[in-house]
């Protein structure tokens, strides 16, 4: 009968009989094989198209700013910004004079700046392994993403760091509901400020602070819900849960968020804070390449430089006058993160 179960258990007990008796025929006889004896040909697999790449924040901000295209030529990008207003008011009687302000404009200039990394390279290393050369392009087009929009969020005087009005937020206890209010501060600040020219529209924050936000309860409903979570009893809603271009998030009062990495975490004098910043998109103009740049020179016949993906960037998130592109809020966390960036200092572009 097949498969008998008392049948198995007389075999089970024969073979544990027969190991004790006779151990040496259980060992292997000569004329076996196995993969031991076939290095040669026994070949290891390398699944080439599933390479890891490394992580980057890339740029969710610029994705979502007002882009243009940069203009071809020159190295800085000026636009008139009227900051001396013309006037209206009652007249006095009939025939009266009317209010007169002499308008006058105030230059802004925006410098190009340009995003570059570069790698020497073997030409071993190129024409002898495989994938090389695509792999180490997409990492550094992902590092020239990265550093753009970097720029945008934390250049020195023209960052949206350095432009926006601050209102700051800080305590040992720190919980969503403290720090809701302030965000809706911050939209009142830039409403003020913008007046109908362009209206909040966004609230960029660190994954960090937007799964924070995610995580809390609000008495006993999610105080971020999602499509399970019915929307009376939430503060918002969850959109999606992927990093990059797209929305993550809609706050009651329609508010955007978009999660962006590029912010720094270590703020503040306990070096542990970071900023949200509420935007709104239409005043804040990005100007770059079409397409990013990619180069390839030869150096020796041993040796060869593959320059790629660079990019030249313009930002100007202060179109109308100091502070009027976003408001930030800081508060103080848990350790901050630590990004650092290395770009080929031989590489001129």
């Amino acid at each position: 009968m097949y498969n008998d179960p008392s049948a198995q258990d007389r075999l089970v007990r024969h073979t544990r009989e027969e190991r004790v008796d006779r151990p040496q025929y259980f060992e292997r006889a000569a004329g076996n094989t196995t993969t031991v004896n076939w290095a040669g040909l026994t070949v290891p697999q390398y699944l080439v198209d599933m390479v890891a790449p490394a992580t980057a924040a890339l740029k969710p901000l610029i994705d979502n700013a007002a882009n243009h295209t940069l203009p071809k030529q020159g190295m800085s990008v000026n636009i008139s910004r009227v900051t001396t207003a013309t006037s209206a008011a009652n007249q006095s009687a009939e025939l009266g004079a009317v209010s007169l302000t002499s308008a006058d404009d105030t230059l802004l200039t925006v410098p190009v700046l340009t995003a570059a990394g570069g790698q020497n390279v073997s030409r071993q290393a190129i024409e002898r392994g495989t994938n090389i050369e695509a792999t180490l392009t997409l990492d550094l087009m992902r590092r020239v993403f990265t550093s753009m929009d970097s720029q945008l969020i934390n250049t020195a005087t023209t960052g949206l760091l350095a432009t926006g009005q601050t209102t700051t937020f800080t305590n040992a206890s720190p919980t969503p509901q403290l720090l809701w209010p302030l965000l809706f501060q911050a939209e009142s600040l830039l409403e003020q400020a913008l007046l109908g020219v362009a209206v909040p529209d966004a609230v960029v924050m660190h994954s960090r602070r937007w799964n924070w936000f995610v995580s809390t309860l609000g008495s006993t409903w999610p105080l971020i819900g999602g499509n399970n979570v019915p929307g009376p009893q939430s503060g918002g809603i969850v959109v999606s849960n992927e990093y990059g271009s797209g929305t993550r998030g809609i706050l009651p009062n329609g508010l955007r968020v978009i999660v962006d990495n590029n912010l720094p975490t270590n703020l503040g004098a306990g070096t542990n804070q970071d900023p949200v910043l509420v935007i709104a998109s239409r005043e804040l103009h990005v100007w770059t390449d079409p397409t990013p740049r990619c180069s390839f020179a030869r150096s020796s016949l041993t040796r060869r430089l593959l320059a790629c993906f660079w990019s030249r960037t313009a930002t100007g998130p202060r179109r109308l006058g100091r502070a009027r592109a976003g408001t930030r809020t800081t508060r103080g966390l848990s350790t901050g993160l630590a990004l650092s960036r290395l770009l080929d200092s031989n590489l001129t572009i």
